[in-house]
């Protein structure tokens, strides 16, 4: 069962939305999918009712953080 974890900060006086969650180990390309799926439905959630920036998506691979295609 997936488990996430979103905050909203203010970081330069621009809000920053973060959701970050875990899902069952699977193949990679399966993890990817899923993460860019969840932050293409929070982008058009937030849109609906905020002006959204730039879209990041990150995966934590080996104790670094790897962009995900953007956007």
């Amino acid at each position: 069962m997936p488990s996430f974890r979103a905050t909203l900060a203010i970081v330069a006086g621009v809000p920053r939305i973060t959701v970050r969650f875990t899902v069952q180990s699977s193949q990679a390309s399966v993890e990817n999918r899923q993460a860019l799926d969840a932050g293409a439905n929070m982008d058009h959630a937030v849109s609906a009712v905020a002006r959204t920036g730039a879209l990041r998506v990150l995966r934590r691979s080996r104790g670094k953080w790897i962009t995900l295609n953007q956007l």
